[in-house]
């Protein structure tokens, strides 16, 4: 069988999503409906996998209890994906940059890698659905692993899976797209059906549903409307723990850095611009989730002597400031957000920006990141929070 063909169900492209805490992934709970299970009832809301969990994962349980109990592990945890991937790589033997490389976007109809054979069916689903649930404003480097699990033998667990991160890619494009996949995982025939609980399904389309009516009307757009826009609105409802997270001295801490920002590189499918950070947790504690912001800056050259800037920075500051007195020379103010999920001790995570419909070199190319913007994270240092970016065209 031709996996899911329907033009919805066409993905785009890898974009980081503006989704929110009110989504596909994170408004399903439908590991409620498998409490009786000991090993789901003992992983919600965890904070990690026990040996016991992973016995369970590894062992005869059938894919909607496995399914159902990544799903009591919650979202935005990306810890829960790095000790899965290493108690994968110890148990077939396999490094860490083979699982680097497989979870990302590979196409809407990949094929196999070598060595994706060596992992289950479920374990290619339960890898797959950690990622989206861990780092939900990507779902769609969770999709390689989903896919792979579903094209293996088409059963609902695994649709409804492969649906959940789908739908979740298209909150931010298509509304009524986000029903229509998940419609078609329920109730195609060519699915087979397995033990997915009745009460499992129902919890999910409670949440689903509320997109039904978006498929009533065709959306009409005026002959001069743009999907895109410069300035990315900042997500109004995004995965933050409650309380801040503090400094607690040496022994416990977390402290976001970045460490290089990588040369801009034009984004032809949208005819914009992708910008992708390095950034790293020096702390001693793993950091809680946070959001990353990347602006257009007009830096002078009083602006960047002051921050420390020197060599041909200085030189395109000086070009800056000899274009202030034209009104016309103004490059376009362009912002972006991203979300920066939980981050280990000494590890770093490469988080990334699209500017919509804009190549950012006009001509010279200035602009400033900033992690933990909403200030979530004491931190021992809080300059190296910011990076600016300058570079001639």
């Amino acid at each position: 069988m031709r996996l899911i063909s329907f033009y919805y169900l066409t993905l785009l492209s890898l974009l980081p999503m503006a989704a929110n805490a009110d989504s596909p992934l994170t408004s399903t709970p439908f590991y409620t409906a498998y409490m009786d299970i000991k090993a789901i009832k003992d992983h919600e809301s965890a904070e990690r996998i026990s040996a016991e969990g992973f016995q369970f994962l590894d062992g005869n349980a059938p894919a909607d209890q496995k399914a159902a109990f990544v799903n009591a592990l919650g979202w935005g945890k990306m810890q829960f994906v790095n000790s899965y991937r290493e108690h994968l790589g110890k148990k077939y033997g396999l490094p860490a940059v083979f699982f680097d490389s497989i979870l990302v976007y590979k196409g809407d109809e990949p094929e196999a890698l070598a060595g994706t054979e060596k992992l289950t069916q479920d374990e290619l689903m339960c890898l797959g659905y950690m990622q989206a649930m861990g780092n939900y404003f990507e779902p769609l480097k969770g999709h390689y692993c989903a896919y792979l699990a579903f094209n293996r033998g088409v059963h609902r667990s695994q649709a409804m899976v492969y649906g959940l991160i789908v739908a979740q890619y298209n909150l931010d494009r298509n509304w009524c797209y986000v029903y229509q996949v998940m419609e078609y995982c329920r109730d195609q025939s060519g699915i087979e059906p397995d033990e997915f609980r009745d009460e499992a399904m129902t919890i999910i389309f409670e949440y689903i549903n509320l997109y039904q009516s978006e498929c009533e009307e065709e959306p009409v757009y005026e002959e001069e409307e743009t999907p895109f826009g410069l300035v990315q609105p900042k997500p109004d409802y995004y995965y933050l723990y409650d309380s801040i997270q503090a400094n607690k001295g040496k022994k416990n801490f977390a402290d976001l850095v970045i460490e290089e920002i990588i040369r801009p590189e034009y984004f032809e499918e949208y005819q914009g611009t992708k910008v992708k950070v390095i950034i790293r947790n020096t702390g001693s504690s793993s950091s809680f989730p946070a959001l990353a912001k990347m602006s257009e800056v007009d830096l002078s050259l009083a602006e960047a002597k002051r921050i420390g800037l020197k060599g041909d920075v200085l030189q395109y500051a000086a070009e800056l400031d000899n274009r202030g007195d034209d009104p016309g020379a103004d490059d376009p103010y362009f912002e972006s957000w991203t979300y920066i999920p939980t981050i280990e001790p000494g590890k770093r995570y490469v988080i990334e920006f699209v500017v919509l419909g804009y190549w950012i070199y006009d001509p010279n190319c200035e602009f400033k990141v900033e992690l933990d913007t909403e200030k979530n994270i004491t931190e021992p240092n809080e300059k190296n929070n910011v990076m600016f970016f300058v570079e001639g065209g």
